[in-house]
């Protein structure tokens, strides 16, 4: 599954953009069942006046993949790792490169 979403903003420098994207495969093993879960975003966005009196931008980042496998009837593995990032730039008109999200 994908997504977009983006905008102009309803002022100036309050753009942003929306992407995330998942894929979950099941099958069976001689185990029993098995499920992989991968998933990820992408939100950049501007915060002008949001953080005080600055043209802020922010840009978070995240993906996760995940692995359960059952081991009997009553029984499961899980596994699951998460990554987060977070860059945030407090005064955007300094850094032209942050003027317009890519």
């Amino acid at each position: 599954m994908a997504s977009r979403d983006f905008s102009t903003g309803f002022r100036p420098d309050r753009d942003y953009r929306s992407s995330s994207v998942s894929s979950e495969t099941r099958f069976k093993t001689a185990l029993g069942g098995t499920d992989i879960l991968f998933a990820g975003s992408d939100r950049p966005f501007g915060a002008d006046q949001f953080y005080g009196n600055f043209d802020s931008w922010e840009r978070t980042k995240s993906w996760f993949a995940s692995i359960t496998q059952d081991i009997g009837q009553n029984a499961s593995l899980s596994f699951g790792y998460r990554r987060h990032s977070d860059v945030f730039v407090l005064l955007r008109k300094i850094q032209p490169s942050m003027k317009t999200i890519m």
